[in-house]
């Protein structure tokens, strides 16, 4: 889409404000449009070159603006938009937060000292609405006093030491050599095209190989010299562990090859597919009868202390939040140092019927 924001006007078929739409939604939203106007078309081919490629960002942004450039040595049609953020980090980060027992206890400290007016917007709960709305004032709560006295884990970057600039950029261009090889309409164009990409994915596999073996070598070097008995001659005297096979269990008369065929195989004998037709014996049917006609007036009992301790108790450690980011340890830090909140919430929700 083009408009005179964010490039000249070029004369031909098409109007040169089609992106008023986009305008009107710039404008709703409180954006900024950091192209400029007389820098170098976004997009270019040997037909025709334009401006139809935008860049905004929210007013927290405007320290950046200024780096704003266009960037014409590409090996797409689509030049490239570049801007630097600097050292600013301004993704959403999950809080996944380094717990120790001394900060969980701040927290359960915290969270211990509001606990009677927690507890009394929890009484005056009366509908599952209210219970809703005080779930997730509770639960903002807690993510507030874990963000005050907890500290943020610090992110592993997952990348492999041999991988460089000079790699990235090789297989940037393979793959675009690749594009145009896939869209050019000529035969002898492809032709020309698709020996190209192949000399350079050749290229780019020859190089990669290269420098992994290059590192490995030096990897097993640096570990040598420390200790000799380690990785490297443990692969070589066959002391690695290797993934464990079950031969005795066999697929059409051939023994697995594989764990996961083994256990494929294991799932599919005890545990066959249903029947197409659903059958019930009937000792099945009698349940069943028995539970859809069940009704009753007395309350159930309710939860106690102990029963919601022993259920967290049984709980895995260490493992990823949910959508309302609370750690596992900070929910059973809390509910040591306030026993009552998390019993009382499970009970108030068995009385209303949520």
């Amino acid at each position: 889409m083009r408009h005179q924001l964010w490039g000249p006007r070029v004369s031909d078929h098409r109007s040169s404000d089609e992106g008023l739409p986009f305008v009107d939604f710039v404008i709703k939203h409180g954006l900024n449009i950091w192209n400029d106007p007389n820098s170098d078309p976004t997009f270019h081919t040997t037909r025709v070159q334009t401006w139809i490629d935008v860049t905004v960002a929210s007013a927290a942004l405007d320290f950046a603006a200024h780096t704003w450039q266009v960037t014409t040595r590409t090996l797409t049609d689509h030049n490239y938009l570049e801007y630097n953020l600097g050292e600013q980090d301004v993704t959403e980060r999950v809080p996944r937060f380094n717990l120790n027992r001394f900060r969980l206890n701040k927290v359960a400290r915290k969270i211990a000292g509001i606990e009677p007016t927690l507890l009394d917007q929890l009484q005056r709960s009366e509908s599952p609405e209210d219970l809703d709305r005080f779930v997730l004032a509770l639960t903002a709560t807690i993510q507030e006093v874990c963000a005050t006295y907890l500290k943020f884990t610090k992110p592993r970057l997952k990348t492999v030491p041999w991988w460089d600039a000079e790699l990235e950029t090789l297989r940037n261009k393979t793959c675009a050599l690749k594009r145009r090889f896939h869209r050019a309409l000529d035969p002898a164009v492809k032709a020309i095209k698709k020996a190209e990409f192949r000399i350079c994915r050749a290229k780019f596999r020859r190089m990669l190989s290269i420098k992994r073996d290059k590192s490995w070598s030096e990897f097993c070097m640096e570990v040598s010299s420390l200790n000799e008995y380690a990785l490297p001659y443990k692969i070589c005297a066959n002391k690695v562990r290797r993934p464990l096979v079950i031969g005795s269990i066999q697929v059409g008369g051939r023994p697995c090859t594989s764990l996961r065929q083994s256990i494929e195989q294991i799932v599919r004998v005890l545990f066959p597919s249903d029947d197409e037709v659903l059958t019930e014996s009937r000792e099945q049917q009698a349940r069943r009868l028995f539970v859809e006609s069940y009704d009753s007036t007395d309350r159930d009992p309710h939860f106690t202390k102990t029963e919601v301790w022993s259920a967290l108790k049984q709980s895995k450690r260490r493992k990823a939040p949910g959508l309302d980011r609370l750690q596992y340890e900070v929910i059973v830090a809390i509910n040591n140092k306030s026993p009552r909140l998390l019993v009382s919430l499970f009970n108030r929700c068995l009385d209303i019927g949520h």
